[in-house]
């Protein structure tokens, strides 16, 4: 899943590589705006590309219901609660690939750190973080160590096939 366009990009090194490694996955690309589904049918064409579902427990339940995915990559972190939450009830495994955690974002996870744990980031099964910097501001907002990958920028260091 990518957000806007700019984390379809992102997917342009990522769904490659990953295609490559497992063929015998069936891969579904979706992304919340407009612009970002365009994006993807296009850079994506042999793939199916879907509409994000709003953030509400019936439709985020109904596209995995439909989709039935093994896994959810993530690029970057842009994390919901339902969706997380409908995710982990259906034992979906969620990645979150190129993560990232801005000073200001870590600021606001601080002040609610036990419920943006509980509601957000214990329901990850992996961040991928894009720095050391966000692996540590992850670790020091709970997260546990054995969910936190410190991966590179896949912008500028790629993804290994």
């Amino acid at each position: 899943h990518a957000v806007r366009v700019g984390e379809v990009n992102r997917l342009g090194t990522l769904v490659p590589a990953f295609r490559k490694r497992h063929p015998e996955y069936l891969v579904v690309v979706s992304s919340t705006t407009d612009t970002g589904i365009a994006e993807a049918r296009r850079r994506f064409a042999d793939l199916a590309v879907i509409a994000f579902p709003f953030d509400f427990s019936w439709a985020v339940g109904r596209a995995l219901d439909a989709v039935r995915p093994t896994v959810v990559v993530l690029a970057e972190s842009e994390l919901w609660p339902n969706f997380l939450t409908a995710a982990n009830a259906r034992r979906v495994p969620v990645v979150v690939a190129n993560a990232r955690v801005s000073p200001r974002s870590f600021a606001r996870l601080s002040r609610v750190k036990g419920a943006a744990r509980r509601l957000l980031l214990g329901r990850v099964t992996t961040f991928a973080a894009q720095a050391d910097e966000t692996a540590d501001r992850l670790l020091t907002l709970g997260v546990k160590p054995d969910r936190v990958a410190r991966a590179g920028n896949v912008k500028f260091d790629g993804a290994s096939g």
